[in-house]
């Protein structure tokens, strides 16, 4: 989330190009795949995986899961670890010791999905994902857009990076 708006942030309005489409396939992918995969009964995607095309595909897809979810938990934790610097202060006790943090907010969030389950967690989820769009788009989109002067901006920012140049 911090590479992807730090991206964003460089790029202006023109990194919609970059994300839009990311976006765009996980909306698709979602479409295609959330009914069957609710129908399959899987509670996982190697699970549903392996019911569609083997318990082979399972050997290779389960380590592969295990890497891609401990990289993307080290990779939230360490996130979380770096926002709260200029919210606490570097001097905080808390912050000043990079791995203690990194190591007490690894706990609350075990802790946390061990207590409620994955349910839960994908309950908070969706309600949090109430909570950002109604912050981006019936706050801070309408206000942003009544400040707005797009004449200020740099010609690059409103135009497609991936488009040719002639």
């Amino acid at each position: 989330v911090l590479l992807a708006s730090k991206f964003t942030y460089e790029m202006g309005i023109a990194a919609i190009w970059y994300k839009g489409p990311i976006a765009l396939g996980f909306a698709l992918a979602g479409w295609l795949v959330a009914a069957r995969a609710r129908r399959s009964g899987a509670h996982s995607l190697v699970d549903f995986l392996a019911r569609r095309h083997g318990e082979l595909l399972r050997r290779f897809a389960a380590p592969l899961m295990v890497a891609v979810q401990l990289a993307f938990f080290a990779l939230t934790v360490k996130s979380f670890a770096t926002m709260c610097i200029p919210i606490l202060g570097a001097e905080h006790w808390l912050v000043s010791s990079p791995r203690t943090f990194q190591v007490a907010v690894t706990g609350l969030l075990v802790m946390y999905t061990l207590m409620g389950g994955q349910k839960v967690v994908a309950v908070t989820d969706v309600v949090q994902l109430g909570f950002i769009a109604i912050g981006l788009f019936v706050i801070l989109l309408p206000a942003s857009l009544l400040r707005a002067d797009f004449s200020l901006l740099p010609p690059e920012f409103l135009t497609n990076p991936l488009a040719t140049q002639t």
